[in-house]
């Protein structure tokens, strides 16, 4: 949760990520497992693998998509019911495919924006409290670890096709996402 909330296009906030619990559970992973073809088995919360990581960078596009369609977070999340109210209300022969596509682009422009206007990797982080140990809880003694969270951070830019170690979007994921006309407005593209 606290890389989604280092990466989040708008700042830390809980509906552009997913709590470490849910990384675990079966809904969770049904919810991905179709349009993203996602099979992967539960992971545990204090879990920094790849495939955690792999499981963020779906899990906020999959956030981003409803967050686009201003659909409440407390509704059926299924991108094929989704999908089915878009076209019973628009007449559009949109596929699933289609609006993850439009979710990704919706997370890669806001940071082609972003780093338009001056933020780079240092503002990808979080505010040193994260590395006390936490006290008085069910969980006392955990903290963030900062080199931990560094290689998670660029392992996420990878997955999200942007530069590892500056988070730039790179110029094919630009072009691929069909927002390739900003590639000369951002340096590092």
């Amino acid at each position: 949760m606290a890389l989604g909330f280092a990466v989040s296009p708008i700042g830390a906030d809980h509906m552009h990520s997913v709590h470490d619990e849910a990384v675990g559970s079966e809904p969770a992973i049904g919810m991905l497992s179709y349009p993203y073809g996602y099979q992967g088995e539960p992971i545990p919360p204090d879990d920094l693998s790849a495939d955690k990581f792999r499981w963020l960078a779906l899990c906020n596009t999959h956030l981003m998509h409803f967050n686009c369609i201003g659909w409440c977070a407390f509704h059926d999340d299924s991108v094929p019911r989704a999908r089915d109210v878009i076209q019973a209300v628009t007449r559009w022969n949109i596929q699933s495919q289609e609006l993850m596509k439009a979710s990704e682009r919706a997370l890669t422009l806001p940071r082609a924006y972003n780093v338009r206007e001056g933020f780079t990797v240092a503002n990808d982080v979080l505010p040193p409290r994260m590395a006390e140990p936490i006290e008085s809880t069910a969980i006392d003694g955990w903290r963030t670890d900062f080199e931990e969270f560094m290689r998670a951070r660029s392992l996420y830019y990878g997955m999200m096709g942007w530069d590892e170690e500056t988070g730039v979007p790179k110029e094919w994921k630009l072009h691929e996402l069909g927002i390739g006309r900003v590639v000369g407005l951002i340096d590092g593209a």
